[in-house]
């Protein structure tokens, strides 16, 4: 069974092949659907289909 909910900064940029750091960035300028329960604590969290939209669209900017 595939999770419901990706959590941690780690896990996210390793899905889609992104730094972690990036992570943040990329979550603040909504390029990628990612969040933190409460403000500003906790690990982020990111929906798998988020993910694979991330990268589906990134894909499609370097082939156009």
């Amino acid at each position: 069974m595939e999770p419901l909910v990706i959590v941690g900064a780690a896990n996210i940029a390793k899905i889609i092949c992104e730094p972690e750091d990036n992570i943040k960035r990329l979550a603040e300028a909504r390029e990628l659907k990612a969040w933190k329960e409460g403000p500003g604590r906790g690990s982020w969290r990111a929906l798998p289909e988020d993910l694979v939209d991330f990268v589906r669209r990134k894909r499609d900017k370097y082939l156009q």
